[in-house]
């Protein structure tokens, strides 16, 4: 059973140069679906620390890293308002920390598809989640994105 994509495009906004043509795969998908447009952009966290000033220095550091990644592709946005949300992520040795926080927060904010680079797009255990690369706007599966009137397959939370 299929139906329409009922949740926001979410575009995984890294300090890559895939970037911007991953936010501007995200703009159209969003654009001709009549969906809203999220903006996820994952940042390093800090560990577990009792120190107030260390969090607050990481804090500022998040806000700094996060307004260049933003400036960076405002323009491929053109015009359209996207709410920015910075997922933080503990560094550890995965290979992919970054897209796996960025992928929670997709699915918390109710989105079924997901443009993130190309190298991410190959992932697989997504549990429900479209992932999208912007070079050939394939599926990660291999398949042509899902178009809005044949949605994307019945998601059943676990």
């Amino acid at each position: 059973m299929t139906r329409a994509i009922p949740g926001p495009v979410a575009a995984v906004v890294t300090d890559d140069l895939e970037a911007v043509r991953a936010v501007r795969h995200a703009v159209r998908l969003a654009r001709d679906w009549d969906r809203p447009l999220l903006l996820l952009v994952p940042l390093p966290g800090t560990g577990l620390s009792l120190d107030p000033a260390l969090h607050e220095v990481a804090r500022r550091r998040r806000e700094r890293d996060a307004a260049a990644v933003l400036g960076r592709i405002t323009p491929a946005l053109g015009g359209r308002p996207a709410p920015a949300h910075v997922v933080t992520y503990r560094p550890v040795r995965a290979r992919t920390p970054a897209l796996t926080a960025a992928l929670r927060a997709a699915r918390r904010a109710g989105a079924e598809v997901v443009v993130c680079g190309p190298r991410a797009a190959g992932r697989t255990g997504t549990r429900g989640l479209v992932l999208l690369d912007p070079v050939t706007g394939l599926a990660a599966s291999g398949q042509p994105a899902p178009s809005p009137s044949e949605g994307v397959g019945e998601h059943v939370p676990r």
